[in-house]
């Protein structure tokens, strides 16, 4: 069964389509920041971080939030402008796996 392995972090990649067969290897895993889902529906998706929000950017009509999880990494996800989330704050971040996308670390190619 394929995962991706981020820090102490195992993501189940049950439902990935994958280009061809899954082989091991290191890759990145890219996740476009209008496919992750935050707070209560953050635990609908396949997999769940729990992260601190780091800064939040008003883009107009939407909300850029830079968040940091627990592991170091920042990611970025979009939200409503009326959302109104603050520095600090806890957010659960959840994705699903079909729609993020694994790339080859020394190809670039997509896995």
């Amino acid at each position: 069964k394929p995962v991706f392995k981020w820090g102490q972090v195992s993501i189940p990649l049950d439902r990935y389509r994958f280009a061809g067969e899954p082989q091991a290897g290191k890759a990145t895993l890219g996740v476009r920041p209008e496919h992750i889902a935050y707070g209560e529906s953050a635990g609908a998706q396949d997999f769940v971080v729990e992260s601190v929000i780091d800064l939040i950017e008003p883009m107009g009509s939407d909300t850029l939030v830079w968040c940091r999880t627990a592991e170091g990494q920042q990611i970025g996800l979009r939200v409503p402008t009326e959302l109104r989330p603050r520095e600090g704050d806890d957010m659960p971040l959840g994705l699903s796996v079909a729609l993020a996308s694994l790339f080859g670390t020394a190809s670039g190619l997509r896995l």
